[in-house]
């Protein structure tokens, strides 16, 4: 659980990570980091995106990885149920 708190604070931190980043940050595989990212993604806390970069005539060493980007909580989301009262949940990217 602690690798999945620090991924998202990494993420957070520095709001957009292509996957082989975060894969050195976290000295984690990247299959084991995508599966992770997966939890986040559902939760609605980061999206992940292709690469900016084609690749071939770019320079940077992570030109082919996925970005992942965090995304700020917002008061509405949508299709999402506003909370009644007196009920306590968590939030979704605490």
């Amino acid at each position: 659980m602690m690798l999945l708190m620090r991924l998202r604070a990494v993420v957070r931190e520095r709001r957009e990570v292509p996957l082989g980043e975060l894969a050195r940050v976290l000295e984690t595989a990247p299959d084991v980091l995508e599966t992770m990212l997966d939890h986040w993604i559902a939760r609605g806390c980061i999206q992940k995106r292709e690469s900016p970069c084609s690749g071939k005539s770019c320079s940077c060493s992570y030109a082919r990885d996925p970005v992942y980007v965090w995304v700020e909580p917002s008061a509405s989301r949508p299709g999402k149920a506003p909370a009644r009262a007196g009920h306590h949940s968590r939030a979704p990217c605490g």
